[in-house]
């Protein structure tokens, strides 16, 4: 920000062993001006600057006016789509599967993957979520939550997951099942027709422990 020019930055006496003795810092005029323009036009509504990932367009279009020789911004380019089997290890506490599963399919396949894979009723409405690569959490609902995006609509392969990276599927807003989805693998070569549970540890849970009850 000072190589910028939008703070000053002033030093104190230096000591050995010790970090960066800063004494004071102070926003320049540019500075101020940065900031005051910021504050009215993009920090109200955060949400708008991470919504595509094209976060650097978002600060062209505002910042044109008092800059009008920005003609170019780099910009973030599309996930993109990944072919093949993707292999997830699935948890619910110490409980958990590995499902292959082709990129193709929908979340909504996976979704009922895992509802099947420990015994669950697809009786309730559920969510995927994710940390996209700017670090703002995403998520896709079933398709009765009436709020886009849906996991019908996005497929497994579309989900800008990292190998390693865990999103959350989360099974009746009511009681809560919070599953842990893991993308181990992404296989091209491997065939998957559907979805497969390839490997199981554990018993599942009880769905509903008042079933005796009804």
């Amino acid at each position: 920000m000072q190589a910028l020019g939008l703070i000053t930055v002033q030093t104190g006496s230096s000591e050995s062993g010790k970090g960066w003795p800063i004494e004071r810092i102070d926003l320049t005029s540019l500075g101020s001006a940065l900031l005051a323009v910021l504050y009215a036009e993009l920090f109200n509504d955060l949400s708008s600057i991470y919504a595509d990932e094209q976060i650097y367009d978002v600060l062209q279009k505002k910042l044109k006016p008092y800059f009008p020789a920005w003609n170019h911004s780099l910009t973030v380019p599309k996930a993109p789509f990944r072919e093949g089997a993707h292999i997830f290890k699935v948890s619910l506490g110490s409980v958990w599967r590995r499902i292959a599963i082709q990129g193709k399919q929908p979340l909504d396949v996976l979704a009922s993957a895992i509802l099947n894979s420990v015994d669950f009723d697809h009786d309730h409405l559920y969510a995927f979520s994710y940390r996209n690569r700017l670090g703002v959490t995403e998520s896709v609902y079933h398709d009765y939550i009436e709020e886009p995006p849906f996991t019908s609509e996005i497929s497994v392969g579309e989900v800008p997951l990292r190998i390693g990276q865990t999103m959350t599927f989360l099974f009746d807003f009511g009681d809560n099942w919070e599953f842990d989805v893991v993308l181990e693998v992404v296989d091209p070569d491997r065939a998957v027709q559907v979805a497969e549970v390839i490997e199981t540890h554990g018993d599942p849970p009880e769905q509903y422990s008042y079933a005796d009850d009804w």
